[in-house]
């Protein structure tokens, strides 16, 4: 699973990437332990004019292999080393930055232990060094809703809840709590079925402020909350022409976990979540940049059938449907 990293890969540009002194190192990374494989961006500052200058990848990269390594503080001779690949950067007119290329990222395969402390060491070939700490997040898992459907039928509080998977470990810093509508759907005219999601962001919070009993976490939601949040949704609102037809997937809860120094980033720059770009915050030693880890658990769950025939009786313009979509 690619991490956030590598979709916003140009992020030293919320650092002084323009200097007359010698090239700053910059380091970006979120491990997760949960992922098959972990990326980390590293760049520099550059000499010269800021404006043209980045729009250069030569003057804002490395030309030649970095000495990246992860060693696990419970056991220093487990030495992970970091191996390169490149990623596709779309063309972005909107962006100072260079875009619409391939850029080179590392990463490794090798799997991360939830819980452990790792140090990151960075080297260039002149023996210029960064290093870091991070603390990997516990991993977690989604207990309640704990039946296989969900019900937005309601005005009482309803919850949901998450546990460690090794209650020795302690809570991660940050939580985040967003679920995820996804329907199909057929305009009238058209031979394609689209995707579409409806996000319900149900809040955040460190373990202090959030609900905690028999070792589990809890955030509470309304579930009719659900028919608003549909009506102002821009989909449902702008494409729902006379004929829409839609098919109900799934219902999708996703509970983040988030690193102390990514937590301590949102604290800094006033942000109001953890899923994000543009840190104003550093924890590298050395240089600058922002690695901390993170992960993201998921499940899903089919819509309760009371639930899609109070959609179909009251809101019949939304064109959903229960029979089995066409092929």
């Amino acid at each position: 699973m690619l991490l956030a990293v590598i979709s916003s890969c140009n992020k030293e540009k919320d650092f002084n990437i323009y200097t007359n002194a010698d090239p700053t190192m910059i380091v970006y990374g979120f491990l997760n332990p949960e992922s098959d494989t972990n990326f980390l961006k590293i760049t520099k500052s550059f000499n010269g004019d800021a404006t043209i200058g980045t729009q250069d990848y030569e003057l804002n990269n490395y030309d030649y292999k970095l000495y990246v390594r992860l060693i696990n503080k419970k056991n220093t001779k487990d030495s992970i080393a970091f191996d390169t690949t490149s990623v596709y950067k779309p063309w972005d007119s909107t962006s100072p930055f260079y875009s619409d290329r391939r850029q080179l990222v590392y990463f490794t395969d090798e799997k991360l232990i939830a819980g452990d402390e790792y140090d990151l060491y960075v080297r260039d070939r002149s023996g210029n060094e960064v290093t870091t700490r991070v603390k990997l997040v516990s991993d977690i898992s989604i207990a309640w809703p704990y039946a296989q459907n969900i019900s937005f039928l309601g005005s009482y509080n309803s919850e949901i809840r998450w546990s460690r998977k090794n209650p020795s470990q302690p809570w991660a810093p940050y939580y985040e709590i967003t679920g995820y509508f996804n329907y199909r759907q057929l305009n009238p005219g058209d031979n394609d079925t689209t995707d579409h999601s409806m996000k319900w962001y149900f809040g955040n919070g460190t373990p202090e402020s959030l609900h905690m009993d028999n070792l589990q976490l809890h955030i509470y939601y309304t579930p009719e909350t659900f028919f608003s949040l549909m009506l102002a949704d821009d989909n449902i609102k702008n494409n729902s022409p006379a004929g829409v037809q839609r098919w109900y997937k799934d219902f999708t809860i996703v509970v983040s976990a988030a690193g102390e120094e990514l937590y301590n980033y949102t604290i800094i720059s006033g942000s109001e979540s953890v899923i994000q770009d543009s840190p104003e915050y550093t924890n590298i030693e050395g240089g600058l940049g922002l690695v901390s880890s993170k992960i993201n658990v998921d499940r899903s769950y089919y819509i309760a059938v009371k639930t899609m025939n109070q959609i179909q009786r009251d809101y019949p313009e939304w064109g959903f449907i229960t029979e089995v979509e066409p092929e």
